[in-house]
């Protein structure tokens, strides 16, 4: 069961966003895993209004751990990525300069 319900992603201290700037949760874009929940998020104002003026840019993806540990997820990657990536304990974001095999 994923805990949307109870759980609130204030944007100060996790995100910096204006703090007049009210984020929901996207519930149908969670992803859950037996570790935890990968949850987006966005603007109020632009899940009501469809404005592109009203919505969150840059907003990363949140992976919130069964044990209460917050992952922000990198932008630059899929998230699919970043998911295989902290499974298998590697680094969220590949180095500069090192390809993969």
């Amino acid at each position: 069961m994923c805990p949307v319900k109870s759980l609130e992603i204030k944007p100060h201290g996790i995100i910096e966003h204006d703090d007049r700037i009210e984020v929901v949760i996207l519930a149908e874009r969670t992803i859950e895993k037996s570790y935890g929940w990968v949850f987006r998020y966005q603007s109020k104002k632009y899940v009501e209004s469809k404005e592109m003026r009203d919505m969150l840019i840059g907003n990363c993806p949140i992976l919130v751990t069964k044990s209460g540990e917050l992952v922000l997820l990198p932008t630059s990657v899929p998230v699919e990525e970043s998911i295989r990536r902290y499974e298998l304990g590697l680094p969220l974001l590949q180095k500069r300069g090192v390809r993969r095999s």
